[in-house]
């Protein structure tokens, strides 16, 4: 008897060694920023940049607080924090916001990488993996200031420019020509006044007297 009993305490325990453990599932909020944008692009050194993500839910429980961090992280290697914007509105399971993060100054020009991270959350995440999203931001040199507008000679300068040389010629030679007539007539010998000439004698036999 004593045998059998023993025998089958060791088949128990073969079952249970093999069997599959009871896994219970923790009820908690997931949350997992997605589909992050950015405005303007291209993106110039001295640009205000705007960026948006959404954060999901992906748990099975709402979660009630979050906040939302901003790292740009620039060619020399300086990382920069930008802001933190909070989810203060419960997020339910299998919903999501969309959170507009705080404007800021690109600066530095080359490859940027915009990091953004989700923490904070209330309650507590099952799973804190999956946290984090980054996007590139290549920054342009800023645009040359365009001319400034030319000014009243600078207008007469085109206008004249746009007669062409031909033109330009002809009018230098009609004001050569009108100073030429000018220098002419200034040399002219002055008029001289010629007195007209005498009246001849009279001469008539005088009157006879008396008569």
């Amino acid at each position: 008897m004593a045998v059998i009993v023993t025998l089958v305490m060791v088949a128990l325990a073969g079952v249970n060694a093999s069997s599959t453990p009871l896994v219970i599932p923790q009820v908690a909020p997931n949350l997992r920023p997605v589909n992050p944008a950015m405005t303007p692009v291209p993106t110039r050194e001295g640009d205000i940049v705007e960026v948006t993500v959404a954060v999901a839910n992906i748990g099975d429980t709402a979660a009630v607080y979050a906040t939302v961090d901003l790292t740009d992280s620039r060619p020399n290697g300086k990382i920069v924090w930008s802001g933190r914007p909070v989810i203060s509105d419960p997020l339910a399971p299998d919903a999501s916001t969309v959170v507009h993060m705080q404007p800021f100054l690109a600066i530095g020009v080359g490859e940027h990488t915009l990091t953004i991270h989700v923490g904070n959350v209330t309650p507590a995440e099952a799973d804190g993996g999956n946290n984090d999203v980054s996007i590139g931001m290549d920054v342009l040199s800023p645009k040359a200031s365009p001319p400034p507008p030319p000014s009243d000679g600078g207008v007469r300068a085109q206008a004249l420019e746009t007669l062409g040389l031909g033109a330009i010629v002809g009018f230098v030679l009609v004001v050569l020509g009108i100073g030429l007539v000018v220098g002419l007539l200034a040399r002219r010998e002055p008029y001289e006044v010629v007195p007209p000439p005498p009246e001849p004698p009279d001469r008539s036999p005088p009157p006879i007297w008396p008569p």
